[in-house]
């Protein structure tokens, strides 16, 4: 197993995440792992509409106000995202702190949240590739990506 370990993200994660061109990214899963107040992990989906990489050291995101994630982030600010890309697992480990709720247009609102990153592990393995991650499809593309549209550049503010 081959283990690189940094204190930022890499640049490779970083133009992958940073809010441009999100309707290309349909599909595109990242998991946050935050801490139950029972201990237990908590595993959420994000797409590339609800994480923007702002810097090597800082990763912005859009949640749902009433999720067991904004809770979880709200009392316990140690989180994980992880996901797959270029043949690897990554997985950067940030703090929380709760902002400001962002308000669409629409009028739907997304708890925010900016991450400083710790550390960003990123695992390879030469007996096999990884090909890919969680990913999914949109029962409603072009509203959602409006939707992204809308958040990250919120995000990026």
């Amino acid at each position: 197993m081959s283990r690189a370990e940094s204190a930022v993200v890499d640049e490779d994660i970083q133009h992958l995440l940073d809010g441009s061109d999100v309707g290309t990214k349909v599909g595109l899963t990242v998991l946050l792992v935050t801490v139950r107040p029972d201990g237990w992990p908590n595993l959420a989906l994000l797409s590339a509409g609800e994480v923007v990489v702002t810097s090597p050291s800082e990763v912005r995101l859009a949640l749902w106000p009433s999720s067991t994630t904004t809770a979880n982030l709200r009392l316990q600010p140690k989180c994980t995202l992880a996901l797959v890309h270029n043949n690897a697992a990554h997985y950067v480990h940030c703090l929380a702190a709760a902002q400001p709720d962002l308000v669409l247009a629409r009028g739907s609102v997304r708890s925010r949240f900016h991450l400083t990153v710790e550390r960003h592990r990123v695992d390879v393995v030469g007996y096999a590739t990884i090909t890919s991650g969680i990913t999914f499809e949109l029962a409603h593309e072009q509203e959602t990506v409006t939707s992204w549209q809308e958040t990250v550049s919120l995000l990026r503010r």
